[in-house]
């Protein structure tokens, strides 16, 4: 069964499912992948831009729990809920700070669930992908009129060429279907979390040890007041 859904809209949510359950009888595993990208800074992006990448990679991951997760709950015959963040839901990278936004905003949101519904039997993956050959910085050509004012679009040459540049690094990434793969792996194990690449290990761990440090340092300022 296929069926065309637009992540942000709650009503298209609530008839996708109806129509799963009206064809299957139930839902037992939601999988929130929808993700766009960008590449431009914080600071020469516009408000379209950030409405644009928080709707689809962030509300289109709420507005899926919120619609078919209740329905899986109330059946209490568990299940599996898997949110696709990204290697940049754990890091950030100059030109990609809306979207690490919404991703970190992923992770969180993902870690609070898997809390929640310890008890209900339902179990949550974040998948946290590094490069895998995906299309996902070609969607800047189907953005949707209403975000058309963007600030990171610069010139059509400058577009061309982080589009490229974009293109060539994913192209060498990951093969989905192994991504695709690991992911039915993750869910039988109920892993929490699911890499794609190991070598993104020295920069997690760099971020790790700087807010240790800064953990300790407050330690220290601590017990220096007496506290």
């Amino acid at each position: 069964m296929l069926a065309q859904l637009d992540v942000t809209d709650k009503q298209g949510w609530r008839d996708v499912a109806d129509a799963v359950i009206a064809r299957f009888g139930a839902i037992d595993l939601l999988c929130l992948n929808a993700g766009v990208g960008i590449l431009g800074t914080i600071l020469e992006s516009k408000p379209a831009d950030w409405r644009w990448l928080m709707g689809v990679n962030l509300e289109g991951v709420t507005n899926g729990v919120e619609i078919v997760l209740p329905l899986m709950r109330a059946r209490g015959l568990g299940g599996h809920v898997v949110a696709t963040s990204s290697a940049g839901g754990l890091m950030v990278a100059a030109d990609g700070g809306i979207y690490s936004a919404a991703k970190y905003g992923v992770v969180a949101l993902m870690e609070c669930l898997r809390a929640e519904l310890l008890l209900d039997g339902i179990g949550v993956t974040t998948l946290c992908p590094a490069g895998v050959n995906t299309n996902i910085h070609d969607h800047e050509m189907m953005r949707p009129a209403e975000f058309s004012d963007s600030g990171v679009r610069g010139n059509e040459m400058e577009r061309a060429e982080r589009q490229a540049m974009a293109r060539n690094m994913l192209s060498k990434g990951a093969d989905p279907r192994a991504v695709g793969r690991q992911v039915f792996e993750a869910i039988d194990r109920n892993e929490p979390v699911l890499f794609t690449d190991g070598g993104i290990a020295p920069i997690i761990e760099l971020r790790r040890d700087a807010l240790l440090r800064g953990v300790r340092s407050a330690a220290g300022r601590t017990e220096q007041l007496g506290v």
